[in-house]
């Protein structure tokens, strides 16, 4: 089993620095049809905040860090909706969700403009990423919609991402 894991978080992670994307949402998948809901969400947020929080400490410069207060409210709001519940998916709504996810960002017509600097969309991503993330367990796409039409530079986007997506894991590791 152990084995399993390792090689799962070692592919994901060539996955994610190959493509610059999936590798969490694989890895989740993964880790939730070998380790029960709560294992798989807690070694998911732990590999993926380090991975994540090392990505923002190596692309500091590049964070937008008037981002991060309106989008950890956004998180702490998510949070205490499913605080309220004291809601653990089962694996099998994990999976579904999972799997979903990454076509959600599909459904958004184009004409639509979603911009994590405007601090309203900043503030509903802060809470739809943390819902996703303590539902689904990754929640990679629908964080992208948010920066896919965002004026950031490449850097800008890869850096602000990881410390959101960082805050993200913290925030299910702590749930």
């Amino acid at each position: 089993m152990v084995w399993i894991v390792l090689s799962a978080v070692l592919l994901t992670s060539f996955i994610s620095g190959i493509l610059g994307m999936a590798g969490g949402i694989i890895l989740m998948g993964g880790l939730s049809l070998v380790l029960p809901i709560t294992s798989a969400m807690i070694l998911h947020g732990v590999t993926q905040m380090a991975s994540n929080g090392f990505r923002s400490y190596l692309l500091r410069e590049h964070i937008k860090f008037s981002v991060i207060p309106i989008y950890t409210l956004g998180a702490l709001v998510g949070f205490a909706i499913f605080s309220a519940n004291s809601f653990i998916p089962p694996k099998d709504l994990v999976l579904v969700s999972v799997g979903l996810s990454s076509f959600l960002a599909v459904l958004v017509p184009k004409s639509v403009s979603i911009d994590i600097m405007k601090n309203k969309n900043c503030f509903t991503c802060g809470i739809l990423v943390t819902v996703t993330q303590l539902f689904a367990g990754a929640s990679g796409p629908i964080l992208d919609v948010f920066f896919i039409k965002s004026s950031l530079n490449r850097h800008e986007v890869i850096a602000t991402k990881a410390i959101t997506q960082s805050i993200a894991h913290l925030v299910k590791l702590v749930y």
